[in-house]
């Protein structure tokens, strides 16, 4: 029999593990994107058309685009100080 604690500890151990794939899988497909041409902004546009067909809060959805919008003001600030 394994205890809640236990039980807790394994649901803890594979999400961690979930997080830690799924970061390694966007890293190397941003890697992708960017050497395609794509950038940061472009995917976060993506995400938010596909949640828009979805039932998601607006508010996360709100969060997406500002942060696509404070990337994109972020990479021209950069390109104008370099």
């Amino acid at each position: 029999m394994i205890y809640d604690s236990e039980q807790q500890s394994i649901r803890n151990a594979l999400r961690d593990s979930r997080i830690e794939a799924l970061t390694l899988f966007l890293g190397d497909f941003i890697k992708l994107l960017t050497s395609e041409g794509f950038s940061l902004e472009d995917l976060l546009d993506a995400l938010v058309k596909n949640l828009e067909q979805k039932t998601v809060p607006d508010s996360a959805i709100k969060h997406l685009e500002e942060a696509a919008t404070e990337l994109s003001r972020f990479s021209k600030n950069r390109e104008l100080n370099n």
